[in-house]
């Protein structure tokens, strides 16, 4: 799910910000309507490659993505996207899949190299059964970075998330993997002026 909000909202829809949002899922729109039916939400399906044709140039001020990049073949036109509905100044925070962490599992390849994007999927866990099988896209860093900067964002941060010592007490073996490698990772740009 993507959310947008525009400039002329506050910082939380508790204090009177205005959010959009869509997703590609019916489902996951229905969903998140269900969650947010008090709420002044505008939550949409729409297709994250694609042209975003009903929102305006330059109306909001905070983009929101998480972890929905991964399903995306080529991120250029998408981050384009967002800059054209983004007015100056904004900022769009969005997390994904560490490109070394999808490199390091060997099944993840694809008979590609590391600088390649690749398509690769693999059966969940934790959801029931039947696992679902998702697909998604492998890319290198600099692939999603300089995709990015080419555009007119300007990155801001990169945080590859490390567990918090209270993750022990849920899963030592767990800890242990996420300390080791990183997972993660998540990036915080502004709109160029």
């Amino acid at each position: 799910m993507l959310h947008v909000v525009p400039a002329s909202s506050v910082n939380t829809l508790r204090r009177g910000a205005l959010v959009h949002a869509f997703d590609i899922t019916p489902k996951m729109v229905e969903l998140a309507r269900q969650r947010c039916a008090s709420l002044p939400v505008g939550i949409v399906e729409g297709d994250l490659c694609a042209p975003l044709i009903w929102l305006s140039d330059g109306f909001f001020d905070k983009v929101v993505c998480s972890l929905a990049f991964d399903y995306v073949a080529d991120l250029q036109p998408v981050f384009r996207e967002l800059r054209r509905v983004a007015r100056a100044g904004a900022t769009l925070v969005f997390s994904m899949s560490h490109p070394m962490r999808d490199w390091i599992d060997e099944r993840n390849h694809a008979n590609a190299t590391y600088f390649e994007v690749a398509r690769f999927g693999s059966y969940w866990s934790g959801f029931g059964e039947p696992k679902p099988y998702v697909q998604v896209y492998r890319r290198s860093l600099s692939d999603i970075l300089n995709g990015l900067t080419k555009v007119g964002w300007t990155i801001d941060c990169l945080v590859e998330p490390r567990p918090l010592e209270e993750m022990v007490a849920i899963s030592e073996q767990l800890y242990a993997d996420l300390s080791r490698e990183p997972t993660l990772i998540c990036v915080r740009a502004r709109a160029d002026c």
